[in-house]
């Protein structure tokens, strides 16, 4: 008991001292230049793109749908291809990027999930035929968004110092989901008053326009890592992840934490817009509620000790 007790005030005290601001301004000093341009072009990428993710987490991609004549189950189905496609393809998308390039598959991810967004912006236009527009732009964009996904942090890992690790994360994720809020507030804001179905087209292209300007600014990045960590096979990829220590307990942790959270907020806004008869700028409000939240919760990175 007493070695225990030693462990936990020896954390206590390595947490309380990489956690004070001085610490970070010495880590700060030490980065070299072009590292911190890094830095600074990530944050400004990642609140210009996600926009696209922010328009299904919201409600205004449901809305969206919802216009176009899209009965709610099916909304639903369309709206659950995302977390579907990271399920199915992450690993396949990762192994991949480890075999061709981070960076080349992560741009490749960007490109096909904003052509994706071209075909849902698209389906407005399309009459008769916005459903199957509007479901094709979808799955393209979750699969342009996967690919993305299962190399970003790899790529960032080399380039974020590990002395400002947990602090950078919790003000990448503040900074793009309080842009995510002024965001929805604005467009919410403009829904009680232009409720055409041409001004949902409107704001995809200005989110179309973020998604460019990821692009650009992620062709930037620079790639520290490009030979390749792996010479396995996909298959023995798989069964040495599954036989990490620790690992399947922790995806219990988080299907259990996310089965009856994770498409909630979805279920709800549906419930709001067919038995609460919601407007539109009422759905997006309830998702800024919960994006309100992840910005609360999200502070709390900054408090992760780094990596010794």
């Amino acid at each position: 008991m007493a070695k225990v007790g030693d462990l936990g005030k020896k954390f206590r005290k390595e947490w309380s001292a990489r956690s004070k601001p001085e610490a970070i301004i010495r880590a700060m000093i030490t980065i070299e230049p072009h590292i911190k341009k890094a830095l600074r072009i990530i944050i400004l990428a990642q609140c210009a793109g996600l926009l696209v993710n922010i328009l299904f987490n919201n409600g205004f991609v449901l809305a969206y749908l919802s216009r176009l004549g899209i009965p709610s189950y099916r909304i639903l189905f369309l709206l659950s291809l995302l977390p579907l496609s990271g399920l199915i393809f992450t690993l396949p998308f990762a192994y991949a990027s480890d075999l061709f390039g981070k960076k080349r598959i992560g741009l490749c991810g960007l490109i096909i999930s904003t052509l994706g967004l071209i075909l849902l912006m698209a389906a407005g236009s399309c009459g008769i035929h916005s459903t199957k527009i509007a479901t094709a732009g979808i799955v393209v964009i979750s699969l342009g968004t996967t690919a993305f996904a299962a190399s970003w942090f790899a790529l960032l890992s080399p380039i974020v110092p590990s002395e400002i690790r947990g602090r950078f994360f919790g003000t990448l994720r503040i900074s793009w989901q309080l842009v995510g809020i002024v965001f929805t507030l604005t467009v919410t804001t403009l829904l009680t008053v232009f409720t055409q179905l041409r001004f949902f087209q409107y704001v995809l292209l200005l989110v179309l326009v973020g998604a460019l300007l990821r692009i650009h600014l992620y062709r930037k990045l620079p790639e520290l890592e490009t030979e390749s960590s792996t010479s396995k096979s996909l298959l023995d990829s798989l069964i040495g992840i599954l036989q990490t220590p620790g690992y399947l307990p922790f995806c219990a942790y988080t299907f259990l934490l996310t089965l009856f959270t994770g498409a909630m907020p979805w279920v709800l806004a549906l419930l709001g817009k067919d038995v609460l008869f919601f407007s539109d700028s009422h759905i997006l409000m309830m998702g800024n509620f919960r994006a309100g939240g992840a910005v609360a919760g999200a502070s709390g990175y900054e408090r992760i000790p780094a990596e010794p």
